[in-house]
């Protein structure tokens, strides 16, 4: 090809970069991606080993620092979390300054499922389409609770019914966006996810918010936020 463009490339092994970059003998390539991001078992953690695998022509990393997706107040938060994920990356910063904070809540463990739903409902009040963010082992006590409300959880986020409220782990929920996010047991998916990988994995579900970020927890906030706490209520 003359020229390729690669997206999400974070999440390329070596040697898939080496087949792509094959296909351009001359290395005119665009390739795009967010390290904070990547969170495959052989993904990139520095682009000048990146440009290395995919081309012998020379190149340039230019860093995009400014975000227009997630509001402000979310992404500063977030944005805590990049100094634990063990690559060299720049925080962005939003032009959308507007918005609120991410809302806490925290609840006992028995608690859990039935605080998720409950914040579901008060987000689609407002949000119709949002998105529930948990450990795998949750689903099942969390489509239960959401059934008291009349919803359903579902694992798609194509030809939804009314009733039907997408749930993904933090992992499979990359490169999707809803308006309102509800991330369950921060600290959980950063403890699953081990070193490196649990804060990027944290960074991918806290960053799927359009407009509004709920974190439920039967536990406390993560210290990989930075001993952050959401500002006290007016």
């Amino acid at each position: 090809f003359g020229h390729v463009v690669v997206d999400e490339a974070q999440d390329h092994s070596a040697v898939a970069l080496r087949v792509i970059g094959r296909r351009s003998p001359t290395g005119s390539m665009t390739v795009l991606g967010d390290l904070a991001q990547s969170t495959t078992p052989a993904g990139q953690d520095d682009w000048d080993v990146a440009l290395g695998h995919l081309t012998r022509a020379a190149g340039s990393v230019a860093h995009l620092t400014i975000g227009y997706r997630v509001p402000g107040p979310i992404l500063d938060v977030a944005n805590r979390l990049l100094p634990h994920t063990g690559v060299s990356t720049m925080a962005s910063t939003s032009v959308r300054v507007d918005g609120g904070e991410p809302v806490v809540v925290r609840v006992d463990a028995e608690q859990l499922a039935a605080a998720v739903a409950t914040e579901v409902v008060s987000v689609r009040h407002r949000h119709h389409n949002t998105g529930i963010v948990a450990p795998d082992r949750l689903y099942d006590a969390i489509d239960e609770a959401l059934s008291t409300h009349g919803l359903r959880a579902c694992r798609r986020v194509q030809h939804l019914e009314r009733d039907e409220v997408p749930i993904f782990g933090a992992e499979a929920v990359k490169g999707l966006e809803f308006d309102g996010v509800v991330v369950v047991n921060a600290a959980e998916i950063v403890a699953d996810g081990g070193e490196h990988r649990g804060a990027r994995l944290l960074y991918v579900a806290m960053t799927r918010a359009v407009q509004v970020l709920h974190l439920v927890s039967d536990c406390d906030l993560p210290a990989e936020l930075g001993g952050w706490r959401p500002s006290p209520a007016a």
